[in-house]
């Protein structure tokens, strides 16, 4: 379950990185968002190894007490999907005036 996300501060700019915290309840479900993080992040390279040669994403364990950690609901989840897929992202707009 999603804990908290931080994507950066800079609203004109890709941040340089995110931190993600997840409660995870079992050593199964460690170790299966430790092999769906190692799938994304070969995925990753393979895409984008040309432009981000030091590309990780990590997996790092904290030890807590998930009993009274909040989690974001499934509804709330959803919400915050819908609203990062709706997001744009790329060029907007190109400038007319530099030749394609």
């Amino acid at each position: 379950r999603l804990v908290s996300i931080d994507g950066g501060d800079k609203r004109n700019a890709i941040p340089r990185e995110c931190v993600a915290m997840l409660a995870v309840t079992s050593d199964e479900e460690e170790q299966a968002l430790r092999q769906a993080i190692g799938d994304v992040t070969a995925l990753f390279r393979s895409e984008f190894s040309s432009v981000e040669p030091n590309l990780s994403l990590e997996v790092t364990a904290k030890g807590v007490d998930t009993s009274s950690t909040q989690c974001l609901t499934d509804d709330s989840l959803v919400a915050l999907m819908t609203i990062a897929l709706g997001l744009p992202d790329g060029p907007v707009k190109f400038s007319a005036d530099i030749p394609e």
